[in-house]
């Protein structure tokens, strides 16, 4: 893990070979992270350090879901303005538009490159 002054980036993702791609780009850009591969974990982690950013896929498999994780942290009084992105493969014409009503931040359709992660970072003031 890199450090850096600001907070670590959360990435919550259930899928190995998607974990390790996420994470290189983060190591690349200099940027620390905690990682999780289920909402479970990612519970337990939240409650013991603050992020500066979430990176949640949505279908974690079994347990809680990336969505209901997000409505969990979104109750949360140090995370209700932390940039949550949904990195996901699920998609369709409305997904997008449905995903930020519900209370992401953003979205981040899979496959992506290293240039469209950084860009959503550097949105958010995250590099």
């Amino acid at each position: 893990m890199v450090v850096t002054n600001k907070a670590p980036i959360l990435v919550v993702e259930d899928n190995e070979a998607n974990m390790k791609f996420l994470l290189f780009i983060l190591k690349r850009l200099g940027l620390s992270y905690e990682k999780a591969y289920s909402g479970e974990e990612a519970m337990e982690i939240i409650k013991d350090q603050e992020f500066s950013c979430m990176l949640f896929d949505i279908n974690l498999g079994d347990g809680i879901s990336g969505l209901e994780l997000m409505e969990i942290v979104r109750k949360i009084d140090k995370y209700k303005d932390t940039p949550i992105i949904a990195v996901t493969a699920y998609f369709g014409e409305n997904f997008e538009t449905e995903i930020l009503a519900k209370g992401f931040t953003d979205y981040l359709g899979k496959p992506y490159v290293i240039d469209q992660l950084k860009s959503k970072l550097d949105k958010y003031h995250i590099l």
